[in-house]
């Protein structure tokens, strides 16, 4: 696709975006405000941020600190944009560019975070799914840009009970990056992981997890060490392995394959795909299975020459679970060789696959 075309169809896009918005505006019983908040939103930011971020700014018209028209107008990555606008609207002090993440995300909940803390509030004062201490509010605040909030929030509690960054990474590899169960249980895990430093391996950080996640109202692990902790994750991936079932197959997500150059993007279709893809990569997709087999993820295999270099998940929507054809999906996790991030150059191959598609980053 040229750059014209690409421009041409991306401007067709917003448009379309912008329509729906409104019509489903108009469709809502009550004042006209929010159309016309809507109309303002778009006057100043068409084109440059998406029709659903400015959507999402509506519900706090009503506490804009400045008007949209003179919002002084901001080109760029979405992400430095969106964190413009939003400060434009709504600050009242300074706010961390990871923060307006928020406006580009489906959940609500971070927007109100954003909104308080541009007012003034205390991050730690807030309604967060953990409790939040002045250090891991520090480690908060300092988020590097690419991290989405839940996973800001889980790198600062890591950090906040003295864990180290590579601790962090390793942790917001496994299921804990994902949300926020139990916080007093998996506080305690944590904070055992950040005391035995530089004893705990930090390639064993997944198979902790999840037997933490397996035992976690009946594991103790004050006063353990790292030796006897991992005696128990032998013994229980060794029962597992004695009684898993034979190869569990599920059906395609709908998606299609994709194939550039030297480069393919397949669907892993069945356990022993999993298994496969988890040993080449040295990472812990084989515990996905349940996910793929009830739909709620599909794992995709980023591969140079059949040999894989990225692991993919999508996120399948709920509501499409039971469809036939594939429905909105959401590209939650891009890893290399041991979750590792991503290089450009292989990203760029994903980024055409999932304009393709139709999926989301997230």
């Amino acid at each position: 696709m040229c750059t014209d075309t690409f421009r041409r169809h991306a401007r067709l896009r917003a448009d379309a975006d912008i329509h729906r918005v409104f019509a489903s505006l108009r469709g809502r019983a009550g004042s006209l405000a929010g159309p016309r908040w809507f109309a303002r939103l778009v006057r100043v930011a068409r084109g440059a941020v998406p029709a659903s971020a400015l959507a999402a700014l509506l519900p706090f018209a009503r506490v804009f600190v400045r008007p949209p028209e003179t919002w002084p107008v901001v080109r760029g990555h979405p992400l430095v944009v969106a964190h413009a606008l939003a400060s434009h609207l709504l600050a009242s002090y300074p706010v961390p560019r990871f923060l307006a993440s928020a406006w580009l995300a489906d959940d609500a909940a971070p927007r109100a975070w954003f909104v308080a803390h541009a007012r003034g509030a205390r991050f730690r004062s807030l309604a967060l799914p953990i409790a939040m201490t002045r250090r891991m509010e520090h480690a908060f605040l300092a988020t590097p840009d690419h991290l989405s909030i839940a996973h800001a929030l889980r790198r600062a509690e890591v950090l906040g009970v003295g864990g180290s960054p590579e601790l962090a990474r390793a942790v917001l590899a496994t299921r804990l990056g994902d949300g926020f169960p139990e916080p007093a249980r998996w506080r305690a895990a944590l904070a055992w992981l950040a005391r035995c430093g530089d004893d705990v391996d930090l390639a064993h950080v997944p198979a902790i997890i999840e037997f933490v996640h397996a035992h976690l109202h009946d594991l103790d692990l004050r006063g353990r060490t790292v030796p006897s902790v991992m005696r128990l994750v032998r013994a229980w991936q060794r029962e597992l392995a004695r009684t898993r079932g034979p190869n569990l197959r599920w059906a395609s997500s709908g998606w299609r394959a994709f194939a550039c150059d030297d480069y393919e993007i397949v669907e892993l279709l069945d356990s022993t795909a999993l298994a496969a893809e988890g040993r080449a990569m040295r990472n812990c997709v084989a515990d996905y299975t349940r996910l793929c087999a009830f739909r709620r993820s599909s794992i995709w295999a980023l591969r140079r020459r059949a040999l894989s270099v990225l692991t993919i998940e999508v996120r399948v929507a709920r509501r499409t679970i039971m469809a036939s054809a594939p429905g909105p999906g959401m590209i939650v996790q891009v890893k290399g060789p041991a979750n590792a991030p991503p290089a450009c150059h292989h990203l760029d191959v994903v980024r055409a696959w999932a304009r393709r598609e139709g999926l989301r980053f997230v």
